[in-house]
């Protein structure tokens, strides 16, 4: 693997900028094994500029700096990757940034996946009517069925999905998995199927849980929900993060997902404050986690309230990653009507909830806390219970596609996928990056014999 560092020096932010990137980069051919090498490359002539043009890097103005002549300093900060017969590019790095550890390993091992024909495989759980991430839910029937699965493989082949069916606790995980994806099920978690995935957990893996209490049928234009965690709770909570059983509404007019719709008065602004929307410019949403790096924004539908217990797991770190806003309400009782037009005043004490959470280390059994992981294990915990869909358009859409969906859900559910999709399936992504991510730049060790 050899990566040029394309870069503009004569500022002291990118000079500072410049001589950090050389540290990292050189620590990746300590580690690499004699499999990794890079260039620092000046980008000062016209030569050097051209070569990073068709490497795919982008030339940039840098707003924080000042050229010569009293403008904006323009230039080139980025690196182009070569590995045997394949090359890609981080085509900007900002100065400012943080995470270049993990977008730079990701992009090693994007580049080692499709040269090397590697797979990452990851379980996905099954059995008690999960949200499928192969399910068509994540724009109006009438604009297509495109699906979270299908955009994977098509765009990162290298991840390969099983279904993992515990069989009321008589099935094991198989240890080969790299990690595991639970997403929201619609039926109860047997005690001994929960210790399956705790015992997975305990061998040192990853589980990511994209999970909520409520949850809404799809095709239920009702939009009722029965409010229950299906026993994750219980897993959960012994890892330190208590899953609440509970609808998190947010009133904030910024705090929630809204979109233009006609109403009996004309267009207006409607809010669908079931549905949090977490900012990274308010410092709600931690940028700097893997699974949200770099994102502005994400939705949170149908989301739950996180508790975090650090005192139950003192070998690890938890981290709070993301959190409504202070307006926000959490909605309790056995039931929740959640039609996204009607008004909404829920009773209750307002206050800013946590609905995303993490812990890495060792872990000690949430079953059993004698029991301790056999090396560093990971949890992420969504606590929203469509993250992975359209809430809108899941809930519109009939079962057999053949009813369109009513007018005005249809200017709902099509905004939704314009504004909030993309974040949505970059942290799916970035979520599976995470999952399978080799500690300690274990990337620039793992580029195989081939000393390319």
């Amino acid at each position: 693997m050899v990566v040029d560092a394309y870069v503009t020096r004569g500022e002291p932010a990118l000079d500072k900028f410049v001589a950090s990137l050389d540290a990292l980069l050189s620590e990746y051919k300590k580690q690499g094994g004699g499999h990794f090498d890079y260039h620092i490359i000046d980008t000062k002539d016209e030569d050097a500029k051209r070569r990073a043009k068709e490497a795919g890097l982008v030339e940039q103005f840098f707003g924080a700096t000042t050229g010569a002549d009293g403008g904006l300093e323009k230039g080139f900060m980025g690196l182009a990757f070569r590995y045997g017969a394949e090359s890609d590019a981080i085509k900007f790095l900002a100065p400012e940034g943080v995470g270049l550890e993990f977008w730079i390993d990701n992009k090693i091992r994007d580049i080692r996946a499709k040269a090397d024909a590697h797979t990452y495989k990851i379980g996905l759980l099954t059995g008690h009517g999960e949200l499928s991430i192969a399910e068509p839910n994540l724009v109006p029937a009438a604009s297509g069925s495109p699906n979270l699965k299908t955009i994977i493989q098509q765009n990162f082949p290298y991840y390969v999905f099983q279904d993992v069916d515990l069989k009321g606790g008589a099935g094991a995980i198989d240890p080969s998995f790299e990690g595991l994806v639970v997403t929201q099920p619609s039926s109860d978690l047997s005690d001994a199927e929960l210790a399956r995935i705790d015992e997975f957990i305990l061998h040192g893996k990853a589980a990511v849980f994209f999970v909520g209490a409520a949850n809404v049928a799809r095709g239920d234009t009702a939009m009722h929900a029965t409010l229950s965690t299906h026993g994750l709770a219980r897993l959960l909570g012994g890892y330190g993060i208590e899953l609440g059983r509970d609808l998190v509404v947010d009133l904030d007019p910024k705090g929630a997902f809204s979109s233009l719709g006609v109403t009996t008065t004309g267009v207006a602004n409607r809010q669908v404050p079931f549905v949090p929307l977490v900012t990274a410019e308010d410092h709600r949403l931690d940028a700097s986690f893997p699974a949200f790096f770099r994102l502005d924004a994400v939705a949170f539908p149908l989301a739950s309230s996180i508790s975090v217990h650090p005192e139950k797991q003192p070998q690890a770190k938890l981290r709070e990653l993301a959190r409504s806003s202070p307006r926000a309400v959490r909605v309790t009782g056995p039931d929740v009507d959640m039609h996204p037009f009607k008004p909404w005043s829920p009773a209750g004490a307002a206050g800013a909830t946590v609905l995303a959470a993490s812990i890495e280390g060792t872990l000690h059994g949430a079953f059993d806390p004698s029991r301790a992981s056999t090396g560093p294990a990971r949890v992420f915990v969504v606590a929203s219970s469509q993250f992975l869909a359209n809430p809108i358009a899941r809930a519109s859409s009939s079962m057999n596609g053949m009813v369109p969906a009513p007018e005005e859900w249809t200017q709902a559910a099509t905004p939704y996928a314009q504004q909030e999709l993309t974040s949505t399936i970059l942290v799916f992504k970035n979520s599976l990056d995470w999952l399978t991510f080799e500690d300690d730049l274990a990337a620039c060790g793992l580029l195989g014999d081939a000393g390319r």
